[in-house]
């Protein structure tokens, strides 16, 4: 089946160049109407906006992980977007050298690395390299004693 698949991507380009899997995916959800039961075919249909390869699942469980990843990939994606941001601001307060601007974007930004972590989005250690870089800016010029 995955080489009838790939078959009809390399037929429907140009040669030396495949069409994208999402593309194909989509052009066979909109041909398959919506109350049709789950088959080896349509079982990836609710992957059609991801980039993950079309390799079909051999059990219910495993079409269920592929919508699952889907799913967290959509939302780790999001946060890492979220982290970079947030990161992004804290520079470029850092740079106006804004100290109650950095304050607050630095406590915004550690607290949003935080709940990264604890959702698994990112590792500890490197949340924790990056906590270390942000207070180095923040308490930069302060006596050690102080806070």
């Amino acid at each position: 089946m995955l080489r009838k698949f790939h078959r009809e991507l390399r037929s429907r380009s140009n040669p030396g160049q495949m069409l994208p899997a999402t593309a194909l995916f989509r052009e066979r959800a909109q041909n398959v109407g919506a109350t049709k039961p789950l088959t080896p075919l349509r079982a990836f249909e609710c992957l059609l906006g991801s980039n993950l390869c079309p390799i079909m699942a051999n059990t219910k469980s495993a079409i269920k992980a592929a919508r699952k990843t889907v799913r967290l990939t959509d939302r780790n994606r999001g946060t890492k977007t979220r982290l970079k941001t947030l990161r992004k601001r804290l520079d470029t307060l850092i740079a106006a050298k804004d100290e109650a601007g950095v304050k607050t974007a630095a406590s915004a930004y550690v607290s949003a690395m935080d709940k990264a972590v604890k959702s698994g989005v990112v590792h500890r250690n490197a949340v924790s390299r990056a906590k270390a870089h942000t207070s180095k800016y923040l308490f930069a010029g302060k006596p050690a004693g102080a806070s």
